[in-house]
């Protein structure tokens, strides 16, 4: 029985011990400046993305600049037996060029989400824009995974 707890112990240990940290655990610490010169689609959005990427780091020499166009699209996925909209499905699609030093990239993100039908209309705009800002904010999070990894 004691064998079987020291493999675990040293299994836990390797495990700790390998250097392990997560992606998103710091954003200041990114070594690049983010500048958004341009958007284009959904405003909402835009502005949402723009207040997440306003990264800048003073003593960095990487200066990213983004293009932005954004496409926000909510498609109906089910209907009751009244023939009204029970089901929806909303669906983000984002649009980056990013350039830096006259090296341009292009990537594109989607995220979608199912949503229920609310019978009050006012809680239904309040929960679908908060389902847009967090498919957004996954999409920041691509973007920034994106740049470091891609460019370097």
């Amino acid at each position: 029985m004691s064998k079987i707890k020291i493999i675990y112990l040293l299994i836990f240990l390797l495990v700790v011990s390998c250097g392990y940290e997560p992606l998103y655990l710091d954003k200041t610490k990114n070594d690049f400046n983010l500048k958004i010169i341009k958007t284009e689609g959904d405003n909402e959005i835009n502005q949402i993305i723009f207040q997440k990427l306003n990264l800048k780091n003073k003593n960095s020499n990487k200066n990213y600049l983004i293009e932005i166009n954004s496409n926000y699209e909510k498609k109906t996925l089910g209907k009751n037996l009244k023939g009204n909209t029970s089901n929806y499905e909303i669906e983000i699609n984002v649009f980056f060029k990013i350039i830096l030093n006259n090296q341009e990239k292009k990537v594109s993100f989607k995220e979608k989400m199912e949503m229920k039908k609310i019978e009050n209309s006012f809680d239904e705009l309040k929960y679908e824009k908060t389902i847009k800002k967090n498919l957004v904010e996954n999409i920041e999070k691509k973007l920034i995974m994106y740049i470091t990894t891609n460019f370097k």
